[in-house]
């Protein structure tokens, strides 16, 4: 029984590695969330936005710039310049999608634009959302404005991944947690991480010289543990993917 254990531990430390690298692929096309050029004021709501893209797993489609580094090579550009998103992509070498958050005169609703870098010399808006806000003095209500604005942009432009139920159970049953690792979620990765933490405790506990119980209840309660693993990432991933 303990040289099964070790067996099974010796092939979950050499691929569980190989399973995180295998999905890091770089994306391909960099993303960039403007300053507020217009309204100062609209400073939390750009960085509530950049959090919810960020929540919103955006970067597996888009490799998208941290707020300091686009402020940084963007804090000489005028909102009064003719030519303000030109210069923004002159600003940020290598952008082909920028989103600009926009107020309107009269601070009835805030609007957020996504531009889109056709060629070297031409730019082309991609979609526009804008939402209507009560009080534009209340920075909960601008927060909240900017995290609905954040939604409409991700679902028009990051098209949902199928993640398959069968998938997520075969994976859990060869490296535990790996199931609800790849559901990409952040109740996947809590749920992830404590069938991993309980396996390796267990089997530690297991190849120990004292040990509570014998190998074949340390075998039966491990198995158990691994079904249950196996069958809650099947019924879950099943669950988000009809929602």
């Amino acid at each position: 029984m303990k040289k099964c254990l070790t067996l099974s531990l010796a092939f979950l430390m050499s691929s569980f590695p190989g399973t995180v690298l295998a999905q890091s692929t770089p994306s391909p096309e960099t993303l960039a969330l403007s300053q507020t050029f217009n309204d100062p004021a609209l400073a939390t709501c750009a960085e509530q936005m950049y959090t919810t893209l960020m929540t919103y797993q955006i970067t597996e489609a888009y490799n998208v710039l941290p707020l300091w580094y686009v402020a940084q090579y963007t804090a000489t550009l005028s909102a009064d310049d003719p030519e303000l998103f030109q210069q923004t992509f002159a600003a940020l070498p290598g952008l082909n999608h920028l989103i600009v958050l926009r107020t309107a005169p009269d601070q009835k609703n805030i609007s957020a634009l996504w531009i889109e870098r056709q060629s070297t010399d031409r730019l082309a808006v991609k979609q526009v959302e804008t939402v209507t806000i009560a009080n534009y003095n209340q920075v909960q209500q601008r927060t909240q404005s900017c995290v609905l604005l954040a939604q409409r942009l991700y679902h028009q432009n990051v098209p949902e991944r199928f993640r398959s139920p069968f998938l997520s159970a075969g994976l859990s049953l060869m490296i535990p947690g790996a199931g609800h690792f790849y559901r990409n979620t952040p109740e996947g990765l809590v749920w992830g991480s404590v069938f991993l933490l309980s396996y390796l405790s267990m089997s530690f506990l297991a190849l120990s010289e004292q040990t509570p119980l014998e190998n074949s209840q340390w075998g039966a309660l491990i198995l158990s543990v691994s079904l249950i693993d196996a069958l809650s990432a099947y019924f879950l991933t099943e669950q988000s993917e009809a929602s």
